[in-house]
């Protein structure tokens, strides 16, 4: 068992809305008291609550530690992609949200590593290892524990995107979340800094469901990340630090909530989509808000198989009336979560589950384990496995190393006239890339490009020159000087 030193990021705000002040007239059922030690975690919906909308971003220490230009050659990885290990942050005093993690933890432990954020120095770390203790399929020696605070439970939406670069093995993009969740927001920038990972913040506002890539250049969000920036602004960014080559924006169903497309639609592989469907309930009539989104779904697959993808139609279960918010819940089997060789797939008591099971059998190869996560309340919060994972994803390419420069002889005096010699037969790549040798002689003379390691020139006048050869592997490159003296 590994545990990261801790450290509080951002700052909490002494919230008492949840008690009686607010709390169930905003349609909060729970009246938790957030005085004190930080609990804002328990119980907070995936979903803006009335009194966080409106918040502004507050500077903080993140800033300090982002680069200043976007990444050179970004790749963004998708969902299937070779994975370290998941993060997660633990639900801390959420009795029924903890059974859902026991449930997921065996399966994300066979897979790889598991990491957990705990928001709490005092005793919140203890209550998460009391919690594992008592499952007995999981094992929490093997468990990763990040002592960053946070606000929520929901680590897609304001977690750290992981990226490759052409120079950095992995690298954490920083998205902008809900300015009121300030310790969620920081989350990403905080977590690259204790893992030593270099982070990149665009400043857009936009949450990881609401992404996703095909794993060859293309990059899907809904319009409402347009709506909370500029469209210009989402394809901006989406290239720059993702690497994004297409740029595609989806209708968003109604009545959901998030807005986020991995509610109704997930890549499998990149030709193969699955996309929801309102149809395979039968002779089922269907009730508001289903009867309006089985048309958005449809449009969508369309659109998709305009694209040239392969859609696959998968059960979306009826939405129901969830009393304690006032609002639908809506049910999806598309928010499911690779890790490997197994995706976790939420399910809910429902006829259409086995269905739903069997195509993901159908559309993924055949030493994929599918396992299904009983969701049936935790969507009632806007979301399901997908939302509360993040993958980290193992390097997939070699990073570029930079070439050595050596020239000879470091001095060396001439005649003028007569040829300086110069041999850089030394210089060498460690990846074995070809080198291209840049020689400046000092004296005015236009540079020399060359992929001969060794060079001569003529200098006409009497002097002291300083002579600059500069290798490249094309990616880097690093240089040395030789000084020549001319009599």
């Amino acid at each position: 068992m590994r545990i990261r030193c801790w450290r509080a990021i951002g700052w909490f705000s002494l919230l008492t809305i949840f008690g009686s002040a607010c709390g169930e007239d905003q349609g909060f059922p729970f009246g938790v008291e957030t005085v004190g030690e930080p609990q804002s975690g328990a119980y907070l919906p995936i979903w803006q609550m009335p009194y966080e909308v409106g918040g502004t971003y507050a500077s903080s220490s993140r800033a300090q530690n982002l680069a200043e230009n976007p990444p050179i050659a970004p790749i963004a990885r998708p969902d299937w992609g070779e994975l370290e290990g998941t993060l997660l942050r633990w639900p801390l005093s959420w009795p029924e949200m903890k059974s859902t993690y026991l449930d997921m933890l065996p399966h994300l432990q066979d897979e790889g590593k598991v990491l957990i954020a705990v928001e709490s120095v005092r005793g919140g770390i203890d209550e998460a290892m009391s919690d594992i203790e008592d499952c007995a399929a999981c094992r929490l020696d093997e468990i990763e524990w990040v002592g960053l605070r946070t606000d929520s439970i929901w680590m897609r939406d304001y977690g750290p995107q992981f990226i490759e670069t052409q120079t950095e093995a992995q690298a954490v993009v920083d998205l902008d979340y809900y300015a009121d969740r300030r310790q969620d927001d920081d989350f990403p920038s905080a977590f690259a800094q204790e893992f030593d990972l270099p982070s990149y913040g665009p400043g857009l506002e936009l949450a990881g469901g609401n992404f996703q890539v095909d794993g060859a250049g293309a990059c899907f969000v809904s319009w409402a990340a347009a709506e909370s920036n500029t469209e210009e602004r989402v394809r901006e960014t989406l290239t720059d630090y993702f690497g994004c080559e297409q740029i595609v924006f989806m209708d968003y169903l109604v009545e959901e909530s998030t807005h986020h497309i991995d509610m109704w639609m997930k890549f499998v592989s990149p030709q193969t989509v699955l996309v929801g469907d309102y149809s395979y309930r039968g002779d089922e009539i269907l009730a508001y808000p289903d009867t309006v989104n089985e048309g958005i779904l449809d449009s969508v697959a369309g659109k998709l198989v305009g694209l040239g993808y392969q859609v696959v139609r998968i059960p979306q279960p009826a939405s129901i009336w969830y009393e304690p918010f006032a609002t639908f819940t809506i049910r999806t089997y598309t928010n499911s979560s690779f890790a490997n060789q197994t995706i976790l797939i939420p399910v809910y008591g429902d006829p259409t589950d086995a269905t739903a099971l069997a195509i993901y059998d159908q559309v993924l190869p055949t030493e994929v384990n599918e396992v299904g996560i009983d969701s049936s309340y935790i969507i009632n919060f806007g979301g399901a496995m997908h939302c509360i994972t993040m993958e980290k994803h193992a390097p997939s390419q070699t990073i570029n190393t930079d070439p050595v420069a050596a020239l000879s002889p470091d001095r060396q005096r001439v005649d003028d006239g007569v040829a300086a010699l110069f041999d850089a037969s030394a210089s060498f790549d460690a990846d074995g890339d070809q080198l291209s040798f840049h020689w400046q002689w000092g004296d005015g003379s236009p540079i020399e490009i060359s992929s001969d390691p060794k060079a001569s020139h003529v200098y006409s006048d009497r002097g002291n020159y300083t002579c600059q050869l500069t290798v490249s592997d094309s990616v880097s490159s690093d240089s040395v000087s030789v000084t020549v003296m001319v009599r």
